[in-house]
Parts: C-alpha cells; sequence; structure tokens
C-alpha cells in the first residue's frame, strides 16, 4: 500500500496539486496552519474524515474563522454551505481516489464539488488511503458502493443500498443523494489545491 501512495503523491504532483503524506492528526493539523493564512475565512463541504480528524475545532481554537456546523451556530446549515463558497479556503474529503491522481466524488446538493472544482480559490482535499483505488472504474465502485450506502445509513435515508449495502438501480430520485458525479483529473484553472494524504483509515 506505501508503494501505491508514493506513486499516488508522484502523480498528484504531475498534476499541479500540492500533495503531503502524514501520518497522524496532528500533522494534518501542523500541514493546515503552515499553509493557511492566519485567521481567515474557511468552509466545508460534508465530510467524516474532516470530523474525525477534528479539523474545524482545532481551526477555530486557533483563531480562523470557521463555517462548520459543528463550532459555528451563528447560522443554520444551508446557510453555511452558502458562506462556504466565497471563503478563503475551502476544506473536504473526496470519495476515492485513484493512483493516477484523479478524484471521484457524488453529491446530492452539490455544494461540495461545485466548491472543489469552482467556488473558493485555495482547496485542501483530506483523505485517509482507504480511499485510494487502482483505477477510474474502481473508484467510481467504491463512491457509488462503499461511500454513497454509508451516508444514506448516517443520513437516514430510505434508499435500497441502506439495505443492500450497494448502489441499486431501483432507487428513487426522491431520496438518492447520487445526483451528482464529478471526475477531477486536475486542479480547474486558478485553483491552488493541496491534497493531505493520512495514513490510516478515515471517513467512508
Amino acid at each position: 500500500m506505501i508503494e501505491n501512495v508514493n506513486v499516488f503523491l508522484n502523480n498528484l504532483d504531475k498534476r499541479g496539486y500540492n500533495a503531503y503524506f502524514v501520518n497522524t492528526k496532528e500533522d494534518v493539523h501542523s500541514v493546515l496552519l503552515s499553509i493557511m493564512d492566519e485567521k481567515c475565512t474557511v468552509g466545508f463541504g460534508g465530510s467524516q474524515t474532516v470530523e474525525q480528524l477534528e479539523i474545524p475545532a482545532f481551526l477555530k481554537e486557533n483563531g480562523f474563522n470557521v463555517l462548520h456546523r459543528t463550532v459555528n451556530t451563528t447560522y443554520d446549515y444551508p446557510t453555511l454551505s452558502k458562506m462556504a463558497q466565497t471563503a478563503d479556503w475551502f476544506i473536504a474529503s473526496t470519495n476515492a481516489a485513484t493512483v493516477g491522481g484523479e478524484l471521484v466524488n457524488i453529491d446530492g446538493t452539490a455544494n461540495r464539488i461545485s466548491a472543489m472544482v469552482y467556488g473558493p480559490k485555495n482547496v485542501v482535499i483530506v483523505m485517509g488511503i482507504n480511499k485510494l483505488t487502482e483505477n477510474l472504474d474502481k473508484a467510481i465502485d467504491r463512491a457509488r458502493n462503499v461511500a454513497a450506502p454509508k451516508n444514506c445509513v448516517r443520513l437516514k435515508k430510505n434508499t435500497p443500498c441502506v439495505k443492500t449495502g450497494k448502489c441499486e438501480e431501483n432507487c428513487s430520485y426522491l431520496n438518492s443523494i447520487c445526483r451528482a458525479t464529478l471526475i477531477q483529473h486536475y486542479p480547474t484553472t486558478g485553483k491552488n489545491v493541496t491534497i493531505i494524504v493520512v495514513n490510516g483509515e478515515y471517513g467512508y
């Protein structure tokens, strides 16, 4: 796996990403402090990885203006999501990545994927090595059959995948959280994108 991670990091560099490989939560925090301007505004996409690594609380404690529902009670979640689109920095995770350096994400409202490719100029993607796959087909499969069903369970959705644990063709669009799929080959024009790969399993 570490060999694949090294290939992955090299390919991210070739594609124009700023890539880091770290071992601990504290390492993630240190990287964020080293690359982000002090007291800037930070938006977030929905991410269990981000919450498991306690990133919102850490940034708030260090003086950043954090637009995350767990530490910002001034605004409701829809408002925070809209504000995140114009934040100085945006932090999220990815559903899957290929060793070749491509990212795959599936969203319901698309606030996350829109910010990743358009909104804020500065983006940080934090991911565990469990998100790494061999190729694009397997990355899409992971997003559909690992990440999406687990998110549906977490969100208490009434979708077939909650019962079967995998994407089903008879899913109703009224309940589906799989409404837009993004395959990202490079950082979009004008974007400064950092990918922090954590040596562990985080998120879905």
